[in-house]
């Protein structure tokens, strides 16, 4: 069953696999995966190759021949909080999570002429924003989620999160800036003719409103990951 994962693992060059478990004990045997270089399992959460089932593999020669039945056991250290790592901010995924309110305003500002003006620029940022985000953390040390789903931009966000002990405002201000960017969308009509300058004005004061909020929900994050 052992060989049936597929193992990940990440340093300072960026992150590597999948691999089968064999192949990543060769790599272990080598010296090419240290005590502290990351791993990933295909499943959970990355963790340090020494806080792994693995982590046998780094104990001296001679008590790693011992039996484990003679091998007193030694109460676990209490688990320290995770701090996020230096140099690693939090800018490229609070545009993220405005994306959708830039390609609203963008839409408005053409008359609402096309909804394509809006998936283009929706797209585009995205996926612009996605790559910055995930090129800051391979060049500051830090694995990037490797999930099957994490091209997915909430769960990208989610993960992104989670390995790096983060709220998770950010994930929630993409989810209702997005939704409400949907709602504008399907229920406004696509010609610059059929919508009337009362419901423009209503929208914009709509987008403003909830412009502010992201703003100050950013301010407030930042605040808490960085006391």
């Amino acid at each position: 069953m052992e060989d049936l994962l597929q193992w990940h693992y990440a340093d300072s060059s960026g992150s590597f696999g999948p691999y089968p478990l064999t192949h990543i004990k060769d790599l272990i045997t080598e010296g090419k995966i240290s005590g502290s270089t990351m791993l990933w399992k295909g499943q959970g959460e990355w963790k340090p190759a020494r806080e792994t089932e693995l982590g046998y593999l780094f104990i001296a020669p001679t008590l790693a021949a011992t039996p484990a039945s003679v091998i007193p056991s030694v109460p676990a250290a209490p688990a320290q909080p995770v701090q996020t790592p230096s140099g690693i901010h939090n800018g490229f995924v609070w545009a993220l999570a405005a994306v959708p309110i830039i390609g609203i305003v963008i839409y408005a500002a053409s008359g609402f002429a096309s909804k394509l003006v809006f998936f283009v620029i929706f797209f585009v940022l995205n996926s612009l924003f996605f790559w910055l985000d995930q090129k800051m953390l391979k060049e500051r040390g830090h694995p990037v989620p490797a999930s099957k789903w994490a091209n997915v931009i909430p769960v990208y966000l989610w993960q992104r999160a989670k390995a790096l002990n983060q709220r998770k405002f950010y994930v929630w201000i993409w989810v209702i800036t997005f939704s409400y960017s949907i709602s504008v969308i399907f229920t406004t009509p696509s010609q610059s003719n059929d919508t009337s300058p009362e419901q423009r004005a209503a929208i914009n004061a709509q987008l403003s409103q909830l412009s502010q909020g992201t703003s100050q929900t950013a301010q407030e994050s930042n605040a808490d990951n960085n006391p």
